[in-house]
């Protein structure tokens, strides 16, 4: 079993079939795989017509040689109903930590929830508010895409850490956040998700970061359509910080914009708040109404009467 680690799409392929058993050559006619395991394949999110598709290759020559090997490519239609039905409402959380004034580097956690039973996500974007700016001064080193691949990017390529819950492994997903060397002006943001030994998989998330109306944006472009209960992505603070502050966060509350595209098409945008370590400042106390003295109320009913 072979996953993508881009749109984690899984391959089955086998090991060489028998030519030959006890001396008799072998002529396969007919090979049927069942998965029938409880909770082994689910149907994806995306109404979007697929296909389930195999590579046979045959064997040629005498006695099972390669020296005229062909491949058959077959492909069956594969497609799903009803996904507008399905509901969608991620949560998002954005924090935080360390300095609040400006030209502090604060240390950034996000953190996305999804209920069950919903459509997964196929894009997600967001925007930070103008509070905070790259800080393009502790951009210093950058993983090639050759190093990428060869999984060698040295470990000043590290800018933080994510993980990913989902009801599809026993065991979180983990791994950390590289800044890699991209065709856009600033450097993409993978994040490398891989599970424990029990569970050997890989998937990464691509994120290109720009700019919007003068802010900083992160984009996924491509989320594979699998199940996510909690993700949540880490950015290093101080000296090895991404962000800076470009004010002072406790005058004012900020607010990001998260743009979230389902599977099954549904957009949805929310603006959440950022949230950073000001301490919460108290509420002033409701002033009680003056009592008027005794004296002074006795002598304006002397006066009503009077009057009257």
């Amino acid at each position: 079993m072979r996953v993508d680690p881009t749109t984690a799409q899984v391959t089955a392929v086998s090991d060489p079939f028998p030519t030959i058993l006890h001396g008799v050559i072998l002529r396969v006619r007919d090979v049927r795989v069942a998965i029938d395991r409880p909770e082994t394949t689910i149907n994806p999110t995306s109404c979007a017509a697929t296909s389930v598709r195999a590579a046979v290759t045959g064997v040629g020559g005498d006695l099972g040689t390669t020296a005229d090997d062909t491949v058959f490519d077959a492909a069956d239609r594969f497609q799903v109903g009803d996904c507008a039905a399905l509901g969608f409402k991620p949560r998002l959380d954005l924090r935080l930590f360390g300095g609040t004034k400006r030209g502090a580097y604060p240390k950034f956690r996000a953190t996305l929830t999804m209920p069950k039973g919903g459509a997964n996500i196929g894009r997600a974007a967001v925007a930070l508010p103008h509070s905070e700016f790259l800080a393009q001064e502790h951009i210093v080193t950058i993983c090639t895409r050759v190093q990428f691949r060869a999984d060698e990017c040295p470990a000043g390529s590290i800018y933080g850490k994510a993980v990913a819950k989902t009801p599809l492994f026993s065991e979180p997903l983990s791994g950390p956040v590289y800044l890699r060397s991209s065709s856009h002006p600033v450097p993409d943001m993978v994040a490398v998700l891989k599970g424990p030994a029990s569970q050997p998989i890989e998937v990464e998330l691509a994120g290109r970061v720009d700019s919007i109306h003068g802010g900083i944006r992160n984009t996924f472009d491509v989320v594979p359509d699998a199940p996510v209960e909690m993700f949540r992505l880490e950015l290093k603070g101080g000296k090895k910080g991404l962000l800076v502050n470009s004010r002072n966060l406790c005058g004012s509350t900020a607010r990001a914009t998260a743009e979230f595209t389902a599977q099954s098409g549904k957009a949805l945008t929310v603006r959440p708040v950022l949230k950073n370590s000001c301490k919460s400042r108290p509420k002033p106390k409701k002033s009680r109404p003056a009592r008027r003295p005794a004296a002074f109320l006795g002598m304006v009913a002397h006066l009503v009467e009077t009057v009257l």
